[in-house]
């Protein structure tokens, strides 16, 4: 069978243009990781998971205000909008492991 196109990427972006972005959805995991790590060790367990997630949903606040004031520009590669996009996925897929009960023992004893 013979290929009637080439194989190669749909879009090329120049070189180094994507690597913001990617950096900063780094450096937000990154970050959401050491903060994880330091409330399991300084705070009560109940409250490292929900610190992440406020964590994570507000780096993805700061990602979208970044792409909104950027404008539309090169959409060839990785945007700050599908970083935003990434992080408030994985901040929904981190609530969803915060269990009701412990926001309940958070919210009723508030001395922890």
């Amino acid at each position: 069978m013979a290929l009637t196109h080439h194989l190669g990427p749909l879009a090329r972006s120049a070189p180094g243009t994507t690597s913001g972005p990617v950096i900063a959805f780094g450096a937000a995991l990154g970050a959401a990781l050491l903060v994880f790590a330091l409330a399991r060790l300084k705070l009560h367990s109940d409250l490292a998971l929900p610190l992440v997630v406020l964590m994570l949903f507000l780096s993805a606040a700061l990602a979208a205000m970044v792409a909104r004031l950027r404008g539309r520009g090169d959409r060839t590669g990785v945007t700050y909008w599908d970083v935003a996009g990434a992080l408030t996925f994985v901040g929904i897929a981190a609530a969803a492991l915060v269990d009701p009960e412990q926001l309940l023992r958070i919210v009723a004893d508030p001395q922890r």
